[in-house]
């Protein structure tokens, strides 16, 4: 018995570890993509069988079919291998027991032995047979056993994949952890161990029937795998461990989804150690003297067995040993031959002959058999687990390994029924030697014999075919039974279809096509011929199509109202940017023709070159004087302007500088009182907002002014330190030398004088003498210190003091040249170029396409724009297309483009520009040469037949921006298809891909298969160019918080000139490669280290080298490295010691380790500093007062943000970016960031009697300007008295007085923040007017006090859930130095222009992967900006940031493309533009290239053609496409659905069959209440169709459901609508069975199906053999019962019983054979079996509006929710939920539309909601708030005047508007994708006229015919379906908009 007080800890310890689990949360992640990349995670082992265990098509049960859970684990397996998951395998021997399934009783213990001798069997069959695909297997004790403990260090894990225990397998998430409570399960352990086997206490056991399953002994066995599973995971998860669950595993294409739990900020509970109550002893593990007969038979000679006929010889002697077989039995004897047959059997049988069915007889029988086969398993483990078995595999050295497939439980049963009947077994005459050696070798090892003659014959006996009673054909009855259990509803064939564009690429796909009988096909439905034509605009259909529609006055001035405030807004935030140099951008004006940059009008000889020049290069001889006179005069003439030029740029400098003291030549030997630093600074900024051409000639003399400014800080900091132990300055003695090679690399403009203060100063430091070649005599225009010279006792304080290296590496790394080979370049003006940027320009100069893979801060955003340059200037036809993943990306290059272009276009309607997202235009798309948009919208443009013709015919580009979200899990696809699709080149730009070259050469391919459709001369080869470094190095650093922190303001901080924050206290610098202490994951190919990291790595190799690990004197710097050290020779060097510490890596003897604690030292040991003062004044006017310090918490992210921000103040390391990847986290720390600068603030109101006196003085000044403001009135409204006699009265010093007092006091403003108390760049009196714009602009959009107040204060917050203005002011305000602290999720990082010198990853996250974090840091210390960037890691364990510095890029990876909705939208392309040209080459590119995605399979271009055969057949069957390819009735739902295609299929479904048009009659005959419950039903099948979402498990087990008004889980289908889908499901299942089939048949014919998928390794024998003749002989059929080999379903599958027949969809895809590709989530249905467990949100939103309820009740996240229910665009979220886009009232908008266009209802009808483009209601809530701001009036007096409910029953007279409005006439194609709806109403393409109706043109007929008419009794239902989607959307967007009001 177990001890009470034992038993209480442990009772108490599960109740803690329940409680902790039930409250972690968990995102939906792609474990590749957003993850992990291909970093190594532990997969736990017994996490891994226990679904493989469960899978409900595996017979454990009746059979024992190890082969096929073997083969379940395998498939898993390679499912993670195939998709590049990096992986090693861990079994922990205390959780042997976890791999049974729940639904398996622990007392049968037949069943147990099965499953516990499966998992050694996997074990030893993955360790044997996996040894190729280098899979790590280890096993230990317990994960708390120190080998495991040192495994974990060396091996590199970057998580867990493991089981939680839940049971997922009965519907809802019924874990038991939910249902049983810990007292329950101590109360059934300890009956169970307290039982005996005759106790009374045994209930419910007599009455049950002994050969029916058990269920579990309750929930205790639930709960076991539930706290054991969690236990492990509280164990990883205290070690910093992130952990993602194996439950819910999803593999859809290239991703690999799962769920991630999010590490807890609290502290783990600690539990008690906790044991199973199954098992207590266990035989396998006695002691190794019950096997050492093993060992002494060993030795003996049993011939050529496999690993498999040993184990089974082995396990017959050990059941005889240990008297389990009694030879004197004839039922023993019996079950010894039939094993042995068996035996031989499964080494010569082909795997598809062994499937059998099972007698009746034996199924739940507990015979003498059964008994036997779990003695046999028993026994297999206890040989297997033992010492002695491993010594006898190693003297015995079997054949194979084939132990895989040790037993066939169904085939050994049926030899034994068959062998019971009287029958011998047939064998073939190998088989029949097997058996032989087989029963030579148990007599060997066991002692005894058996006579297995007596039960086997020889297959070519003449009794080979069964007489008697039982003789049948089993084949022909087995296909009857099967064709009867699961009738076709079609032939196998598939329907007609040809097509003379598709024809050519099927040619290759062989089918049997036939013409279906009339009653079959013909008009199921009265709509089911017609032609669909797309005409109206479905991304903006609600605009009226045809131009000359009258529009209301009110609704023009409107438009116009909108596109001048869009206009104005991209002006200002054009404004707001900068060029590389930080300067302001200042537009270009293109000139058609000219294909490069006009040169600037500087006086650059190498760009423009004077005419003496030009003349002294003439060649010519005998030229005659007067020619030579007048080249002389021109040239003198220049140089007259050229003086004047300089002389005038040069009087600019001085004039600055006289007006602040800083004196020219007057002064020129006096020393300046203005402040050095002050001085270098303002010179700076000076040169970034002077135009290029004056930069050009003040740059000498301003560089000469900074050197002597820096100079003489250098002197006073030498001085002030040479008796004191402060370090010295060494950074400015760096940026001296920084100035002094910025002159020597000067090309002109020289002096004398600059040159000889340069020299001077180099040779004072003790730097190389500056080697300056003087071209004028002039003398400076302005001094700063003319006199350098100092006294002889100050020179030698003024040297270095270093050697040159050492200062060049250690001080002056981050000023060190960063050219890589620059040039001067012609085409570009403003730097010269590196040389990879020049190939870059050279390709697109060639019109090639190119991949560019840089770093951020390499400068690839210039190439974009010089391809647009060159787009402009080479016509006013030519589109370029700029792809951003983000809509803040898309307006940022919008404004980019305005800011650096114009050009004046010869006819109207063009435009430099134009944005086009889902719910926002300026300009017009098609009117544009430079759109910039997203992927979705691109590809509906591409996608448009109205622009096949035109607008995709003068594409000329194509930029893929951020290219590698092609990786994410839902966007990604349609990246994929734009790349394939693209018809001119394109330019794809990323900074983190993991597999560049494996990309290139996809690309490449795509492109390089489209020759033979391009037009002749073009040549579409790819060029990729790669550029490793980075321009700005990074400095990493941890932050450590105070412990007590006081803060009483903020004292304005001098700029600082020194780079970095190691001298401030709290931050520990972090050297990159002491992160490098997991020795498995190498060296990061991109983990660069500056100067400084990589001498102080060289520093430690060389002090901790050995004399058998030296290090090479050669890789001293005097030796590596030229005396003038550029960054790139730093690159180099870093290579050779990389290539050294590599070796010392790879050998554990090596110093490498004691390097690597010397680099991480100061991390190991920092320490939290004692207490943090802000250094500003207390109401006292005492300085730092500690009397108010608060205790800080160091992992409280609330609390640390301000200490933080206050120490990057000191430093001048502001502006910085917090990225944090929790929304609601963002705006929590921004809140309280806010309060408690609010708090200091009042604080220091309510105790400072300064403030109380400038407050006094302010009111006194107030009331002295009211008086004299009365008194004035009273002077004025006298007679006579003018206001000139009481100007009179006043004098000159009174006057001034007063003005100067009004000025001071007018810009005072009590309610504004005091400065030292918000964090702005500007002080808030310089800086109100401008936030005073913004404010008001916010405010009228309804943003939050709060938010604004932050902002007044520097703090920003950014993320995508965000309005779209408050972001983009956010960003202004950023980039123009008023905000200093933004607080951004990850969208922030994809490649907004917001340059900040430090970043902070504020708190960790699942979604803090390598390429965000990449992306993120490579904000910090942007080209142009900053020489050093900052990155600090606040809150983040120092694991936790070393294994994010030393992660590798993930690899990008595809998916297949080719969807069903895809080929639709295909075929209506080609439709609708007459099989244009393009159309066809869209076609080809999409069915020409070799691997139609990345990572692909060669062949599975095939499988492409197959799937595309199918999907047509898909089609056709449903009503979607005509023999002849045109599309048909509702191809516009699935085409505007194409986002949510499975849904959108299902939808169709229920449209096609009358669903919706039975309950729409009801809803509209119905009463108000009746009509409110069925609506409620409405809502609920399409909460089953869309958005579908599972259950947070976690949810279910805190009881949530309870609490709340939610539901939470989203009730059963309507059975009318289930039916419907099934049957649509069942009939989809048809189709792709035949697919694989007819796959299979062509492809895969005389490939067996007999392999295992990840080890490959080859089971049973062949299809086929060689007859006596020669020829081939076909294997007949082994047993009476057999089954025929399946084609379709894998052999392995088979095993279990199985033939090709499935209940699902995902049974066909989850069984289908190898070789074959069919993912589950490309087949268009939507499973209704899983009702159970998805989530109500939507149900329960539209049920009662409430947002609190949907986080609490349903576990939608606070910052998920606006995406689930509106995400109108499709972006690049930061978290799963985000990413599932369910966009539910975007569909309804969709879906509403659709419907009006097929019924073609008249614009009259609604024009208000027709004139609003097609969005989610969120957006068009944030856009009508738009216009309301800034137009300060109402959209319309009958669109928002209106309630819900008295729109909702005005929608009830819509069926009476479209009868009324209906006509009958025909309307046109329109040749524009613009037609109608381009904001420019002068366009030439929009003069079509389409007459008065939109929508479908219907045609009767496949072939077309008359149209018909919407009123027709027909299509009355579609109206009524119409209307109820009204109603609904009417109903779910009012309680949006009253949600977000």
């Amino acid at each position: 018995m177990q001890d009470p007080g034992r038993k209480e800890g442990v009772e108490g310890s599960a109740s803690r570890l329940l409680h902790w689990y039930r409250h972690l949360d968990s995102r939906f992640v792609d474990l590749v993509g957003d993850h992990a990349g291909d970093e190594i995670f532990i997969l736990e082992g017994d996490s891994l069988l226990l679904p493989s265990f469960s899978d409900p098509h595996l017979d454990f049960r009746d059979g024992l079919q190890l082969l096929h859970a073997v083969y379940l684990v395998e498939k898993l397996l390679s499912d993670l291998k195939r998709r590049h998951c990096s992986f090693v395998l861990v079994f922990f021997e205390c959780h042997r027991q976890l791999c049974i399934p729940h639904h398996v009783n622990p007392e049968e213990e037949e069943q147990v032995q099965k499953y516990l001798m499966a998992r050694e069997v996997v074990i030893k069959h993955l360790r044997a047979n996996s040894m190729d695909s280098q899979l790590v297997i280890r096993c230990f004790p317990a994960y708390q056993d120190n080998d495991f403990l040192k495994f974990l260090d060396d091996c590199g894990a970057y998580f867990i994949m493991c089981h939680d225990g839940s049971n997922s397998s009965t519907g809802v998430e019924a874990s038991a952890a939910s249902q049983a409570t810990a007292h329950e399960y101590m109360k059934g352990k300890s009956r169970s161990e307290a039982s005996e086997p005759n106790s009374d206490s045994d209930q419910g056991t007599d009455h049950e029937d002994e050969n029916a399953p058990q269920p579990r002994n309750g929930n205790v066995a639930q709960l076991n795998h539930a706290l054991h599973f969690r236990a492990m995971i509280l164990w990883f998860v205290a070690r910093s461990y992130n952990v993602l669950l194996l439950n819910d595993i999803e593999f859809q294409d290239s991703r690999v989804m799962v769920t991630a739990l999010e590490l807890p900020a609290e502290k783990t509970p600690s539990i008690c150690p906790l044991e199973f109550s199954m098992e207590a002893t266990d035989e396998a593990l006695l002691g190794a003297e019950n096997f050492e007969w093993i060992k002494s038979v060993s030795k003996m000679d049993l011939g050529d067995l496999s690993y498999r006929e040993m184990l089974t010889i082995f396990t017959l002697a050990e059941m005889q040993h240990k008297s389990r077989l009694h030879l004197e039995s004839e039922e023993d004897i019996k079950y010894i031959k039939a094993i042995l047959v068996h035996c031989a059997l499964l080494r010569t049988s082909p795997l598809g002959y062994r499937v059998v069915d099972l007698p009746e007889s034996t199924k739940y029988s507990k015979t003498r058999s059964q008994t036997l086969l779990t003695e046999t398993c028993r026994a297999a483990r206890q040989v297997l687990c033992s010492e002695a078995w491993e010594y006898a595999v190693a003297s015995l050295q079997p054949s194979s390994c084939d132990i895989a497939d040790f037993i066939d439980g169904r085939c050994l049963l049926a030899i034994l029924s068959q062998l019971e009947s009287g029958k011998r077994i047939a064998l073939d005459t190998r088989s029949l030697q097997i058996a032989e050696d087989l029963v030579d070798a148990l007599e060997e090892v066991a002692g005894f014999s058996v006579d297995v003659y007596s039960c086997i014959r020889p297959r070519s006996s003449g009794e080979d075919k069964p007489t008697g009673p039982n003789a049948r054909n089993d084949s022909k009855l087995n296909k009857t039974t099967s064709s009867q259990r699961h009738p076709r509803p079609f032939e196998t064939g598939v329907l007609p279809f040809s097509h003379p564009v598709i024809d050519p690429y099927l040619a290759s796909v062989h089918v049997n096509a036939y013409t279906p009988k009339k009653s079959q096909w013909e008009n199921p439905s009265p709509w089911a011929a017609r032609i669909f034509v797309e005409l109206s605009h479905w991304h903006n259909h609600k605009r009226p199509i045809e131009p000359q529609q009258k529009i209301p006055p009110y609704l023009l001035v409107r438009q116009q109202k909108m596109h001048q405030r869009q206009m104005a807004e991209m002006r200002d935030y054009a404004a707001s940017l900068t060029n590389i140099s930080g300067g302001i951008l200042k537009p270009e004006t293109i000139i058609e023709g000219n294909s490069h940059v006009k040169p600037s009008k500087g006086l650059d000889k190498r760009k423009t070159g004077s005419v003496a020049e030009k003349s002294g290069g003439d060649s010519g001889a005998n030229r005659r004087g007067g020619k030579n006179a007048a080249r002389e005069a021109a040239s003198a003439a220049a140089k007259v302007k050229q003086d004047k030029a300089v002389e005038a740029a040069l009087s600019g400098w001085v004039s600055l500088n006289s007006s602040v003291g800083m004196s020219a030549k007057a002064k020129k030997n006096q020393p300046t009182v203005i402040d050095p630093i002050s001085a270098y600074i303002n010179s700076q900024r000076y040169l970034t907002k002077i135009p290029n051409d004056k930069r050009e000639i003040v740059l000498p003399d301003v560089l000469c002014y900074m050197l002597q400014a820096l100079y003489t800080l250098w002197k006073r900091s030498v001085m002030e330190t040479s008796n004191s132990t402060t370090a010295r300055p060494f950074h400015i003695a760096a940026l001296c030398w920084y100035v002094i090679g910025k002159i020597r690399r000067l090309k002109r403009g020289i002096s004398s004088e600059i040159a000889s203060n340069a020299q001077y100063i180099s040779s004072m430091l003790g730097l190389p003498s500056a080697e300056l070649h003087a071209d004028s005599t002039r003398s400076l225009s302005v001094n700063f210190d003319g006199n350098l010279s100092v006294g002889n006792a100050l020179k030698p304080l003024l040297h270095i003091g270093l050697s040159y290296y050492d200062f060049q590496l250690v001080h002056a790394g981050p000023y060190l040249d960063r050219s890589m080979e620059s040039a001067p370049d012609a085409r570009v003006s403003t730097f010269e170029p590196d040389e990879w940027q020049r190939r870059v320009l050279d390709q697109i100069d060639k019109k090639k396409s190119i991949l560019v893979v840089a770093p951020t801060s390499a400068g690839k955003t210039f190439i974009s724009f010089y391809a647009m340059q060159q787009v402009l200037s080479s016509d006013s036809d030519g589109v370029l297309v700029y792809v951003a993943p983000t809509k803040a990306l898309v307006n940022q290059i919008a404004a980019e483009v305005q800011a650096r272009f114009s050009k004046q276009f010869r006819h109207g309607g063009k435009s430099v520009w134009a944005i086009h997202t889902r719910d926002y235009r300026i300009n017009s798309p098609t009117g544009c040469q430079v759109l910039v948009t997203v992927p979705h919208i691109l590809q509906i443009m591409l996608m448009a037949p109205t622009n096949a013709k035109s607008w995709s015919k003068r594409l000329r580009y194509i930029i893929f921006d951020e290219v590698h979200c092609i990786g994410q899990a839902e966007d990604g696809i349609v990246w994929e298809q734009l790349l394939l699709m693209a018809p001119c080149p394109i330019i794809a730009l990323s900074a983190t891909i993991g597999n560049p070259q494996a990309f290139a050469d996809w690309l490449a391919a795509t492109r390089g298969g489209r020759r033979g459709v391009l037009s002749a001369g073009k040549d579409d080869d790819l060029v990729m160019v790669q550029h490793p470094h980075r321009y700005s190095d990074l400095r990493k650093f941890v932050y450590q918080p105070p412990l007590s922190f006081s803060f009483q303001g903020l004292q304005p901080t001098l700029p600082s000139l020194k780079l970095g924050l190691d001298d401030r206290p709290g931050f520990v610098f972090v050297h990159p490669y002491a992160s490098l202490s997991i020795v498995a994951r190498g060296i990061p190919p991109d983990l660069a280290l500056e100067p400084r990291d990589c001498w102080t790595l060289w520093q430690c190799m060389k002090r901790h080298q050995t004399p058998d690990y030296p290090l090479n004197p050669s890789l001293d710097p005097p030796q590596s490295l030229p005396e003038a050290v550029r960054k790139l020779d730093v690159a180099m060097w870093q290579g050779k010691l990389d290539r050294v510490l590599k070796r010392w890596m790879a050998d554990s003897s090596s110093p490498f380790h004691n390097v690597l604690a010397d680099l991480g030292n100061n991390v190991v040991h920092a320490k939290r500093p004692a207490m943090q003062a802000s250094k500003g004044l207390d109401a006292k006017g005492k300085e730092n007062a500690h009397d108010n310090a608060k205790e800080v918490h160091g992992d409280a992210l609330v609390e640390t943000t301000l200490p933080l921000i206050c120490s990057l103040h000191e430093q001048d390391a502001l502006p910085a970016l917090f990225f944090n990847y929790n929304r609601y986290e963002c705006e929590r720390i921004a809140e309280a960031i806010l309060e408690q600068l609010q708090e200091a603030e009042e604080e220091f109101k309510n105790n400072s009697a300064e403030w109380s006196k400038k407050l006094a003085q302010w009111n006194s000044w107030q009331k002295r300007m009211e008086d004299a403001v009365k008194n004035k009135k009273k002077v004025s409204s006298k007679k006579g008295t003018s206001k000139k006699v009481d100007d009179d009265e006043m004098g000159p010093e009174d006057t001034t007085r007063d003005d100067n007092e009004a000025g001071a006091w007018a810009a005072f403003d009590p309610d504004d923040p005091i400065d030292g108390f918000h964090l702005a760049g500007k002080t808030m009196s310089a800086s109100r007017v401008d936030f005073a714009k913004h404010q008001q602009k916010l405010e009228w959009q309804g943003t939050s006090d709060w938010l604004i107040n932050a902002l007044r204060r520097g703090i920003g917050v950014h993320h995508a859930g965000m309005n779209r203005k408050y972001r983009q002011i956010c960003e202004m305000l950023f980039r123009s130095g008023y905000l200093r602290v933004v607080i951004a999720t990850g969208t922030l990082a994809l490649g907004i222009n917001m340059p900040c010198k430090t970043v902070v990853f504020s708190g960790d996250s699942i979604f803090l992967s390598a390429l965000n974090f990449r992306q993120a840091a490579g904000r910090a210390g942007r080209r142009g900006f900053d020489l050093l960037g900052n990155v600090v890691f606040q809150n983040i364990p120092y694991p936790r940031i070393c294994k994010l510095l030393t992660s590798r890029l993930p690899e990008l990876r595809g998916h297949f493309p080719i969807t069903t909705s895809l080929i639709l939208r295909l075929f209506s392309l080609l439709h609708g533009s007459g099989n244009s040209t393009y159309a066809q080459q869209v076609i080809s590119s999409l069915l020409s290239v070799p691997r139609v995605y990345i990572d692909g399979p060669d062949e599975s271009k095939s499988t492409v053609l197959h799937h595309l055969r199918f999907s047509i057949d898909y089609l056709r069957r449903n009503h979607l496409l005509s023999a002849g390819g045109a599309p048909l009735n509702f191809t516009s739902i699935i085409s505007h659905l194409y986002y949510q295609e499975n849904s959108a299929f299902a939808f169709h479904a229920l449209l096609k069959e009358g669903y919706f048009h039975s309950l729409g009659a009801d809803i509209v005959a119905a009463t108000e209440a009746r009509r409110a419950a069925l609506l409620r039903t409405l809502m609920l099948v399409m909460a089953h169709l869309f958005g579908r979402k599972k259950i947070p498990w976690s949810h279910l087990e805190k009881g949530a459901r309870s609490l709340s008004p939610s539901i939470v889980i989203l009730p059963a289908l309507p059975q009318n609508a289930k039916e419907i889908l099934c049957a649509h499901n069942g009939e989809t299942r048809d189709i792709f069975a035949s697919y694989v089939r007819t796959f299979v048949e062509q492809h895969l014919e005389d490939k067996p199906d007999d392999r295992l998928p990840f080890s490959n390794m080859r089971f049973g024998g062949d299809c086929s053999r060689r007859g006596e003749d020669g020829g081939d002989a076909r294997v007949e059929p082994i047993f009476d019962n057999a089954r025929p080999p399946t084609k379709i379903t894998s052999s392995f599958v088979a095993l279990s019983g199985h033939s090709d027949e499935w209940d699902s969809i995902g049974d066909l895809c989850k069984t289908v054979r190898n070789g074959v590709w069919l993912e589950e989530a490309v087949v268009p249905h939507v499973p209704v079996e899983d009702a159970g467990k998805l989530n109500a949100y939507l149900y329960d939103f539209y049920s009662h509006g409430d947002i609190t309820a949907l986080q609490k009740g349903n576990g939608i996240r606070q910052s998920d929710v606006w995406y689930l229910l509106n995400a109108a665009e499709r972006t690049v979220g930061t978290n799963a939920l985000a990413l599932l886009h369910t966009d539910f009232s975007m569909v309804l908008a969709t879906i509403v539309t659709t419907l009006n266009n097929f019924l073609r209802l008249s614009p009259e009808a609604d024009l208000d909601v027709e004139m609003i483009n097609v969005q989610g209601c969120g957006d068009a809530v944030d856009g009508e708030t738009a216009d309301d701001a800034y137009e300060g009036m109402k959209a319309g007096p009958e669109q928002d005047g209106e309630a819900t409910t008295g729109r909702a029953k005005s929608l009830l007279k819509v069926k009476k508007i479209i009868v009324e409005d209906e006509s009958d006439d025909s309307a046109d194609v329109p040749d524009s994708w613009d037609a109608g709806s381009s904001d420019d109403s002068n366009d030439d393409e929009n003069e079509t006229s389409l007459g008065a109706n939109r929508g479908f043109g219907i045609g009767m007929g496949e072939s077309g015919g008359n149209g018909g008419n919407a009123t027709d009794d027909k299509t009355g239902g579609i109206m009524d379906v119409l209307v109820a989607f009204r109603l609904l959307r009417a109903e779910f967007d009012g309680k949006f908009k009253a949600t977000w009001a």
